[in-house]
């Protein structure tokens, strides 16, 4: 086997790729969708003349008003959980974390950053074994709480110490509050623990006793007027001192997730809505977007509510809630429940699919949605000077324009996964699924009428993926099959040893066909009839072939090669991981979850670095 190498660049990870100087191969990054960004944010926090947003992926925006906001470099590309404003400067925490806010995750990195001005931000504290949720300042001292039970105080905001609470394992510090005296840090973790904890420096701690009160599952705690406010599982309890608790109320109704107090009673954010009280008993609950999305925090500047929440939320009400408008614009909303999953460039037009619905756009910034399938899309390509889409219940349609769609098939209980064409014969690839997958090829001269044929030991397999090489279709599909035809109505199949995984794409240079899926990235270099890795346990979830790389997605990075087995790894910047990828005149545009685009040009003026492949990022 040939040595496998994996080339990467020397960069500093941003984490908010939109003001990356360089990453791997591609350069000059910008969202397209959502506007200004569409990492999810999780805390606000505000001085006299701006107002700070942080979120995943080390996130950080900045703005004067409210409405319209900058992206503002961490670099540190951990994620932010969240800010405060101390009167001096801004404190924000976070770090690496696979859980949420009422779950803390286990140890992993922790960070704490601030700034002046809201806009250049430097790192002060970096912990490899704590995750800090929260951060508060007394006047006096910061506290920052987070996984295990752990704290850092500080009495400048610049050198912190590290403490640490050894019981209940594995617990953490998800929220906290301070009376003047004494610091009560809401727990949670693993296993259903609750628990409370009591400092009156935020260094030593001990716990309080829940004997008689229900499970709480805590997501806040509030200190206002005269006692603690602590909220979870539509329950909150009260506390004057933080040692004796007592039941409040225990049907709220809402979810308590950020609670802020006022002169008229408290607002907060839960369960996607907006909420209102005069006692922090008694709830109002509201929307502030036409969808249900998920909020996080709030915060009252200038006169005016913000709000921050899922994939880059941001939004603004000037008469105390009863309306609002969103500073963050979606030109494509799948409102955090699908991805886009196709894209496909065409004659200078640009089709995104997500799920059923076909968008489309001649500049990757502006979208209009023009038709909604009933069946899921699972392919989009341009053939034969039009676009030609295919999915669920059989489905094959088409478009000059990508505006005006003609159905030229459907059929009960077939999927048909992509399409592919040699000059003469169309050839659409997928399954009939009746109780099993048997792998189905549908064939057609003139793309109107189409006929579908099982092919020969083709039970139990799905075929997801087919291109022409050139002389002969190749196509792959579930448990490492390999499907070959010279002229697209005589299939012979092959299975890999991949121990059952499935290949997802396929695509050919005329020389060499690419192959990628669950596991590894393979290269075949005689059309199809013998395959070998070269890059290993690497996942993707698209793969396309421009006129000089092939590119693939997978991992919150894309994977660039000219030949198929030398692969450049250029960290993207996705939390939640990238869907789809194409190229069109040196502009690279990738899809995410939540409707995310952005896009890249190819960096040309700084030379990889070869690694060997246990030495590549992740």
């Amino acid at each position: 086997m040939k040595r496998q190498t994996v080339v990467a660049f020397l960069t500093i990870s941003l984490g908010l790729i939109a003001n990356s100087a360089a990453a791997g191969i591609w350069s000059n990054w910008q969202w397209l969708n959502p506007r200004p960004q569409g990492h999810t944010l999780r805390g606000v926090a505000a001085s006299e003349s701006v107002v700070v947003a942080v979120g995943d992926g080390g996130t950080i925006l900045i703005s004067e008003n409210g409405t319209t906001w900058d992206i503002a470099h961490s670099k540190s590309g951990l994620d932010l959980w969240d800010v405060i404003w101390t009167g001096e400067k801004f404190i924000a925490v976070g770090g690496i974390s696979g859980g949420g806010k009422s779950q803390p995750p286990s140890p992993s990195h922790g960070i704490i950053l601030t700034s002046h001005e809201g806009r250049d931000w430097a790192v002060v504290h970096y912990s490899e074994l704590r995750y800090f949720t929260k951060v508060i300042f007394t006047g006096e001292a910061f506290v920052a709480v987070g996984v295990k039970g752990s704290s850092a105080t500080s009495t400048d905001g610049i050198s912190w110490v590290n403490h640490d609470i050894e019981e209940p394992f594995n617990s953490g510090m998800i929220d906290i509050a301070w009376n003047g005296s004494t610091f009560v840090a809401l727990g949670g973790g693993f296993w259903g623990i609750s628990a409370i904890y009591l400092s009156g420096d935020g260094g030593s701690w001990t716990m309080a006793s829940l004997d008689g009160l229900p499970p709480m599952g805590f997501t806040s705690v509030i200190w206002s007027e005269d006692r603690f406010l602590a909220y979870g599982g539509w329950k909150v309890i009260s506390s004057t001192d933080g040692i004796s608790w007592v039941l409040e109320s225990s049907t709220t109704g809402v979810d308590v997730d950020e609670i802020i107090a006022t002169p008229e009673g408290y607002l907060g954010v839960g369960g996607a809505k907006f909420l209102q009280s005069p006692d922090g008993l008694n709830w109002n609950a509201s929307d502030v977007f036409p969808e249900p999305r998920g909020i996080y925090d709030l915060i009252q500047f200038q006169g005016k509510l913000i709000i921050v929440g899922a994939d880059g939320a941001i939004t603004v009400s000037a008469d105390q809630g009863l309306r609002w408008e969103s500073s963050t614009i979606w030109e494509i909303d799948p409102h955090g429940s699908w991805s886009i999953s196709e894209l496909c460039w065409g004659d200078g037009v640009l089709i995104a699919v997500s799920v059923g619905v076909v968008f489309r756009s001649l500049n990757g910034i502006d979208w209009q949605k023009v038709v909604t399938f009933q069946s899921p899309l699972y392919s989009v390509k341009r053939l034969r000077e039009a676009f030609w889409a295919v999915g669920n219940q059989g489905l094959i349609a088409t478009s000059n324009d990508g505006i005006a769609w003609d159905t030229r098939n459907s059929e009960a209980w077939v999927d048909y996964a992509d399409i592919a064409t040699n000059g003469e014969v169309m050839v659409a690839v997928g399954a009939r699924v009746l109780g099993q997958f048997d792998a189905l090829v549908a064939t057609s001269t003139d793309g109107y009428a189409w006929n579908a044929v099982e092919i020969d030991d083709g039970i139990d397999l799905r075929i997801t993926s087919v291109t022409w090489t050139g002389t002969r279709f190749v196509a792959v599909g579930s448990q490492g099959s390999i499907f070959r035809s010279d002229d697209g109505y005589q299939w012979e199949i092959e299975t890999l040893g991949l121990n059952g995984y499935a290949l997802s794409h396929v695509v050919s240079n005329g020389s060499v066909l690419v192959g990628v899926g669950s596991r590894d990235f393979l290269l075949s270099e005689d059309d199809g009839l013998t395959w070998r890795p070269t890059l290993l346990d690497t996942y993707a979830t698209d793969l396309i072939r421009t006129g000089e790389l092939f590119i693939a997605v997978g991992f919150g990075s894309v994977f660039s090669s000219r030949n198929g087995e030398d692969w450049v790894i250029s960290p993207v910047g996705y939390s939640a991981g990238t869907s789809a990828v194409e190229f069109n005149d040196g502009e690279l545009i990738v899809a995410g979850s939540g409707g995310n685009l952005v896009r890249a040009e190819l960096y040309k003026t700084v030379p990889p670095v070869e690694c060997p492949q246990d030495l590549a990022p992740d």
